[in-house]
């Protein structure tokens, strides 16, 4: 018996904002690579750094992440 898939709508966009409090270059940069690099179709749409003002070194980050998939009709 044949099996139809359901028709797809198109895609469809969730939008997440992430804060990243007292982090260091390091831990930003992996952060993003595996956000972008894990498998799901995630981009990262804005990146917005702050230093600390006691010159410690960590930094404070808000990332604007978007997800896609497709949607179907049910």
């Amino acid at each position: 018996k044949p099996v139809t898939a359901p028709p797809v709508t198109g895609p469809s966009e969730t939008v997440v904002e992430a804060a990243l409090k007292k982090i260091n270059v390091r831990q930003l940069t992996k952060y993003v690579h595996e956000v972008e690099n894990g498998g799901r179709t995630v981009k990262v749409r804005r990146l917005q750094v702050d230093t600390h003002p006691d010159e410690s070194g960590y930094l404070d980050a808000t990332l604007v992440l978007s997800a896609f998939s497709m949607d179907t009709e049910e």
